[in-house]
């Protein structure tokens, strides 16, 4: 089952212990942003996905495997 860009990303956030508020903090952007990205309304530059990655501690393309982790 595919999972989505935003879907991995809160996945990931929440496994390093992030709110989206420090998240949005860290890369810059509002926390909508972060929130809309997460549920999948929205897809990320990939400006923002490099800014995530990095924030994340995690490469673009583990934000883009199309597996589950």
């Amino acid at each position: 089952m595919a999972i989505k860009v935003g879907k991995k990303i809160r996945y990931i956030r929440k496994q390093r212990g992030y709110t989206q508020y420090q998240l949005a903090d860290a890369v810059n952007a509002d926390v909508s942003t972060i929130n809309k990205i997460e549920n999948d309304k929205a897809n990320p530059s990939l400006d923002m996905l490099e800014k995530l990655a990095a924030a994340l501690g995690v490469k673009i393309t583990e934000l883009l495997e199309d597996q589950a982790s």
